[in-house]
């Protein structure tokens, strides 16, 4: 296993200051203004349509998010345009001038069947104006200050917190100078993947450290172009590794689900293990009480809870009392064996099944801290949310949750949870471990998230 580079503080310091002067200088000729979104289109619409064939392709979009040219006004037009190809909830529109006036002009009042470039637009360029541009504003990077934008990476950035929770300066470590003011990310596994600077654009499209930097933006940017570099190599054609690169299409290979449990595998150098949730899973109707004295009797405990939906892939195990209490206790050695030895661990939602309010379901969770005294899990949502149910906590109505950090019962963990993955103290190999499908890691027990 590679040795990690521990930068020292001083390259620390004049990466964050060269990065945020690499940044002024992007921008300065482009001064973000209240250009309409409608105006920049109008602008520079003939310009950006390449291939003069009057509508705006996804290549053609993702070429421009590359470009540190594009700035400002025209950064965020670009940002709303690539937003509105990547949306679940309508079919993506036809990016023709003409096309998109009309759904600028016309299509009012706004319904959910199609995009609403106007607030697209302005969300993107509120986020350029106010970006912190510097790679660690605090020094260190801070759990709190982490929020998944609109990208569906939680499977890359819950291992991200739970290593944040474990040693901070390890992720401050992770980035290190290079040459022409671009940054190295050094991950256990693998050569390190340099990185150019962020374009607003970029920084439009991917999350938030609420502030803190852009450290979170260009740990997702290489893990994208991580996985971008291990597929080429996995088809014979390599990309050189630990070059610059700045394919934009990291976000799109970010944006759709991942593994988890490969992430862990990059950021700690370690193989990981699984534990399959599913025999737990009770129906969504149906909620377990969480104290003894709620009336939940050990006769009641003995009495196998109704099957619930789970997705075709995930096959739920009928186990007798005895293997659930044994497996049970197996989870509660792994869990204080992996918090005493400060592995990474997370858990993940299955597409279906019971969501108890506050919690998103095919979404990748880290999971911080086990008590077993109190038999208690404490998991972690990069959504970064705040949530404080009506009623008493519980699967029911939910669970008080403070920044995305909330705690809760093992046993009700495990009735909505499809799998948790642990760090183990095995190494692998150097060579990039192969990209897990979605449907593979389904299987393994674990979803491929999304948000």
């Amino acid at each position: 296993m590679r040795t990690r580079y521990s930068a020292p503080v001083s390259s620390i310091v004049a990466l964050a200051v060269c990065i945020s002067a690499a940044a002024i200088a992007q921008t300065a000729s482009a001064p973000v203004s209240d250009a309409s979104f409608t105006a920049q289109i109008t602008a520079h619409f003939e310009e950006w349509d390449a291939d003069h064939n009057g509508e705006l392709s996804k290549a053609e979009i993702d070429r421009l998010i590359a470009d540190p040219h594009i700035a400002g006004p025209s950064a965020a037009t670009v940002a709303a345009l690539k937003r509105s190809l990547n949306s679940k909830s309508y079919t993506p529109p036809v990016l023709t001038k003409a096309g998109i006036a009309h759904l600028v002009e016309v299509e009012k009042p706004r319904s959910t069947a199609s995009p609403n470039f106007d607030q697209l637009y302005k969300a993107s360029l509120s986020k350029i104006a106010t970006y912190n541009r510097m790679l660690f504003a605090s020094g260190t990077p801070r759990l709190e200050m982490l929020h998944q934008g609109r990208l569906g990476d939680c499977f890359c950035l819950a291992p991200l917190g739970a290593l944040i929770h474990r040693d901070p300066q390890q992720v401050v470590q992770m980035f290190v100078p290079a040459k022409d003011g671009d940054v190295a990310v050094h991950f256990a596994t693998g050569e390190p993947v340099t990185l150019h600077s962020l374009t607003d654009a970029e920084i439009a499209l991917s999350s938030t450290s609420r502030g803190d930097g852009t450290w979170v933006n260009m740990y997702e940017k290489a893990i994208g172009m991580y996985t971008i570099q291990s597929r080429a190599s996995l088809k014979g054609k390599p990309v050189p590794i630990g070059t610059t690169s700045n394919d934009p299409n990291y976000l799109d290979v970010i944006g759709h689900g991942g593994s988890a449990g490969k992430v862990i595998t990059i950021l700690s150098g370690h193989a990981i293990k699984r534990f399959n949730c599913a025999p737990w899973h009770i129906a969504s109707d149906v909620f377990v009480p969480t104290k003894p004295t709620d009336g939940y009797t050990a006769a009641a405990a003995n009495t196998p809870p109704p099957p619930v939906p789970v997705p075709p892939v995930v096959k739920a195990q009928v186990l007798s009392t005895e293997q659930k209490e044994a497996r049970l206790a197996n989870l509660r050695e792994m869990l204080v064996s992996a918090m005493k030895a400060k592995r990474l661990v997370c858990a993940g939602t299955p597409a279906t099944g019971l969501k108890p309010p506050g919690i998103s379901l095919k979404h990748a969770y880290a999971v911080l801290n086990y008590d077993a005294t109190k038999d208690l899990i404490t998991l972690w949502n990069p959504h970064g949310n705040t949530f404080h149910p009506k009623g008493e906590e519980g699967l029911k109505s939910g669970y008080n949750t403070e920044m995305g950090e909330f705690s809760l019962h093992l046993t009700d963990a495990l009735a909505f949870l499809a799998g948790i993955v642990f760090e183990t103290d095995q190494p692998v190999s150097s060579t990039p471990p192969p990209p897990v499908t979605p449907a593979a890691d389904v299987k393994a027990g674990i979803p491929s998230p999304h948000p």
